[in-house]
């Protein structure tokens, strides 16, 4: 693709870029301008498109030829779609689940870059992610993302929706990202996505067995990226609910033992019937019912939800 010009190494590692797009070809065309862009030059960006609707894949090709798209006959999660990409991709260095919405600095791919160089001992690096696009800005941005914790079996970002400060321009560890450079290593070591994240979750499940795998998990401030947020199911929908209640029960079955995944996944319940829905109806403007029939159905799913693919379209 073209790019920018090339970071001054010997051996310039290559990096190859995973996108996965459903019906938001209007962002992906943002996210993919922004990749045109990098002071780093980008060996190659692969779109696994999941069936859209919208007309993307004819787009990319007449529009972005030099993308590398997978186009799905059926709507895949983001998982599968990620899974699909990597076992194409031929970088050294693999950055996967950039969001359609995302939109990345210039000197974004750089920094990540210079990092795993000089630390072998870290398995996954992201940036600082910005809330909204930079046009909505004159003064200091609201962070989204500088990395996040597991609080209580949940993934809780560091500054979510704070202002940018000195307590996020350090390299850091963590322990989760969100959009995640590793190296092919890791992932021959660790294994693939797991699938049964359709939307959410599966970065954040990624770091934790990254982290258990013996490899540091570390966010890279200098690293700068947008995200616009939810651009496919929407900031307050119940299918947004769905999936993450269906998501975060997913991680504490995962990743917990027996006595706290009784506890967290009681206390998610019971937290989520009044928090969730009360706070999205009242930001959307929209009935409750819906909203809590959507979180009870996403909790449920982890104990008799199907797992096959074509049942995840029909919540």
């Amino acid at each position: 693709m073209q790019g920018g010009q090339n970071l001054n190494m010997n051996e310039n590692p290559k990096v190859s870029i995973i996108i996965s797009s459903y019906n938001s070809i209007e962002a992906l065309k943002e996210c993919l301008a922004a990749l045109q862009n990098q002071t780093y030059l980008v060996h190659e960006v692969i779109v696994v498109d999941a069936a859209s609707t919208d007309g993307t894949t004819d787009i990319l090709k007449n529009q972005f030829p030099w993308v590398n798209l997978l186009a799905c006959k059926t709507r895949v999660g983001i998982g599968d779609a990620i899974n699909q990409g990597i076992n194409i991709a031929t970088g050294d260095y693999i950055v996967f689940d950039l969001n359609c919405d995302d939109l990345v600095t210039p000197t974004w791919l750089e920094r990540l870059v210079e990092v795993m160089e000089k630390h072998p001992e870290i398995g996954v690096v992201c940036g600082k992610r910005y809330y909204g696009t930079p046009t909505q800005y004159s003064g200091t941005p609201r962070l989204d993302s500088c990395g996040g914790r597991m609080l209580f079996g949940i993934a809780v970002p560091y500054g979510h929706k704070k202002t940018d400060g000195p307590s996020y321009e350090s390299l850091k560890e963590v322990q989760y990202t969100a959009v995640a450079m590793t190296r092919r290593e890791v992932l021959a070591k660790v294994g693939p996505l797991d699938e049964d994240f359709f939307i959410y979750g599966e970065d954040v499940d990624f770091s934790l067995r990254v982290r258990k795998a013996g490899y540091k998990v570390y966010v890279e401030p200098k690293a700068l990226f947008w995200h616009q947020r939810s651009a496919t199911v929407g900031e307050v929908s119940p299918t947004r609910l769905y999936y993450l209640s269906r998501s975060r029960v997913r991680l504490i079955m995962k990743h917990y033992g027996l006595l706290k995944r009784l506890l967290y996944i009681t206390a998610y319940i019971i937290a989520g019937t009044f928090v969730y829905p009360t706070c999205y109806s009242y930001i959307g403007r929209q009935s409750p019912i819906p909203l809590l029939k959507a979180h009870y159905k996403g909790v449920l799913w982890n104990f008799w939800g199907s797992r096959n693919p074509a049942a995840n379209l029909r919540q």
